[in-house]
Formats: C-alpha cells, sequence, structure tokens
C-alpha cells in the first residue's frame, strides 16, 4: 500500500473513533441529566406521597405538574436516543445514497450541545425538496462537525452559526457560517489538515471565505461518489 494513503487511512480511523468518542461522550451526558433530572421529580413526588400517608392533604396541581416534568424529560430522553441512533447507524455503510438535509438536520441536534456552552445558536438552512448524493454518510458528518467545531471555538459568545446545503447537479455544497467573522486561531488552523484530508477522501474540497483576515464561511463541495 502507497505510505501516504496507509497514513491518510490510519488519520481518518483514529480521528474517525475520536469524533464518535466525542458525539457520545456528549450524548452520555445530557441522558445523564435526564436521568437526574427524573430522579430528583420521583423523589418530590415520593415526599409528597409519604406526607400524604402521615395525614396531610394531598396537592392534586403539584402532583400534576411532578408528573408532567417527568413526561417531558421522558419525551426528551427519547428524542436525543432517536437522534443518536440515527447517527451511529450513519457508520453502517461505507459509501450510500443518503438525504443530506436529514443527515446534516440530526448533526446539527446533536452538535447543540458543543455550542451552548458559549450560548452560540445553531441553524440549517435547507432546501424544501430533498438533497440527496452518493457518500460516505459517517465521514461526511465529520467533515462538517469539524467546520462547526471551528466556528464554535473561534466565535464570539451569542453569535449564531448557520449550515446551510444547496446542490448543482452532482455536487453539493454544504457551508459553515458565523453570524461575524471568526479568526483563525491556532484551534482552527489546527483542524484544517485533518479537514482536508477527510475531504480528498470523499472525492470533494473546502474554501474559506474570508473577510478582513478572518474566516467568514467554510465551504464544502462534495461530488457523488462512484
Amino acid at each position: 500500500m502507497n505510505e501516504s494513503l496507509h497514513d491518510r487511512e490510519q488519520v481518518l480511523k483514529e480521528k474517525s473513533l475520536a469524533f464518535f468518542g466525542s458525539i457520545s461522550a456528549s450524548f452520555s451526558h445530557e441522558i445523564n441529566n435526564i436521568i437526574a433530572m427524573m430522579g430528583e421529580m420521583s423523589g418530590l413526588m415520593s415526599d409528597y406521597m409519604c406526607a400524604a400517608r402521615k395525614g396531610r392533604s394531598l396537592d392534586s396541581d403539584k402532583i400534576e405538574t411532578i408528573n408532567n416534568k417527568i413526561m417531558q424529560s421522558a419525551r426528551r430522553g427519547e428524542n436525543i436516543i432517536k437522534h443518536f441512533n440515527r447517527f451511529a447507524h450513519s457508520a453502517d455503510d461505507p459509501v450510500k445514497v443518503i438525504d443530506l438535509g436529514e443527515l446534516l438536520d440530526n448533526l446539527v441536534v446533536l452538535s447543540r450541545r458543543f455550542a451552548s456552552r458559549k450560548e452560540i445558536e445553531l441553524e440549517t438552512r435547507f432546501p424544501q425538496v430533498p438533497v440527496c448524493l452518493n457518500t460516505d454518510p459517517f465521514s461526511l458528518q465529520h467533515s462538517v462537525f469539524i467546520c462547526i467545531e471551528a466556528a464554535v471555538s473561534a466565535a464570539g459568545e451569542h453569535e449564531t452559526i448557520t449550515v446551510a446545503l444547496e446542490k448543482d447537479d452532482s455536487v453539493c455544497r454544504i457551508t459553515v457560517r458565523s453570524g461575524a467573522p471568526f479568526p483563525a486561531t491556532d484551534e482552527v488552523k489546527e483542524r484544517i489538515p485533518l479537514l482536508k484530508v477527510i475531504m480528498e477522501y470523499l472525492g470533494g474540497r473546502f474554501e474559506l471565505v474570508k473577510e478582513q483576515d478572518k474566516i467568514r464561511e467554510i465551504i464544502l463541495i462534495i461530488p457523488d461518489l462512484p
């Protein structure tokens, strides 16, 4: 095997595992928060029931409020698990035809916790009609996540980062755009070589759109794979 090809595959393998681990850790943290919240609500309900057995009046409104919060947490947990399962199954097939809007929307949901640490909003701007592409879905998500991470790491607090999608013939363009241009920090520069490796693997390329030496957009240009 060509040495450079072997090196590229090794980098992709290692960094892909790190990407999967990062998403998994964020997912497990969210689930732990939900379980903790449900445990607190369940404990509070038990306290009310215990007090009622000792002769105190049972406040049905409070019980209903607690029950509603438990149900809301359960639905939130189900929703997060649904999104994570979709993400995990994106690694099942190395190449397949995917609905890019659906795939990216799922990734953005899983990425919002990373952005929320700096109170940054993640928005999507996709066409109303499905955009389909034959590609490696896991590696494509990895490339978009690198762009989101780069923008979040360098952007100021309370910014909005938009993930946009468009298709022209057999080429798709995914744009990660910051509300305000962000500097090319060392943390951003460290991600560029990996992004280049992934885009070469996908048969595509990327562009950095700058304003006054700051980055406004990162554009991924990805073709259909044969």
